[in-house]
């Protein structure tokens, strides 16, 4: 993913594991808020678009590197099988509970 960018640009890997209905409206009738790992090999860039997930009401998650890129993809596809596989529609949306 980085070798494709051109040099002094900085790729942070995020808002790819939802649907695009939760992009205006993330946060969920109970108050929670979607899952949005942000991983990039630059932690600067890293940390702005965590706080710009955070402000537009997702639950930001610092994963570290692009390291992490393919998995990410992964759980892109892993929502996808919720969704439509798994009979659970486009609202279908990740979050994490502590416990």
């Amino acid at each position: 993913m980085r070798a494709a960018a051109p040099d002094g640009v900085r790729v942070v890997k995020a808002f790819n594991v939802l649907g695009a209905e939760h992009m205006a409206d993330p946060e969920l009738r109970d108050g929670a808020r979607p899952v949005l790992p942000v991983a990039s090999d630059d932690e600067r860039a890293r940390a702005e678009v965590a706080a710009l997930a955070d402000e537009l009401g997702f639950d930001a998650v610092d994963v570290g590197g692009l390291d992490a890129a393919a998995l990410l993809e992964e759980a892109a596809r892993y929502w996808g099988l919720l969704a439509f596989a798994g009979g659970r529609g486009r609202q279908v949306v990740l979050v994490a509970h502590q416990r």
